[in-house]
């Protein structure tokens, strides 16, 4: 089991800069909480490992053209 969230940035909402009125791009940031993983949600692998121990936080840009 997991969450994951998203948030997302839009700079150039109503098109994109006086330069290069065509593109446009969003910023943003996903996060992936697990509360079990392996269907457990502690020690699932033997190795005393928790299933937060997989969280995830990752950002990156989306180019649009």
């Amino acid at each position: 089991n997991s969450w994951t969230t998203e948030i997302d940035y839009y700079p150039f909402n109503n098109g994109g800069p006086s330069v290069f009125p065509w593109m446009n791009f969003k910023l943003f940031l996903e996060d992936t909480l697990y509360t079990k993983f392996n269907g457990r949600m502690g020690n699932y692998d033997g190795y005393g490992r928790s299933a937060g121990a997989n969280n995830t936080l990752f950002g990156g840009i989306w180019l649009v053209f």
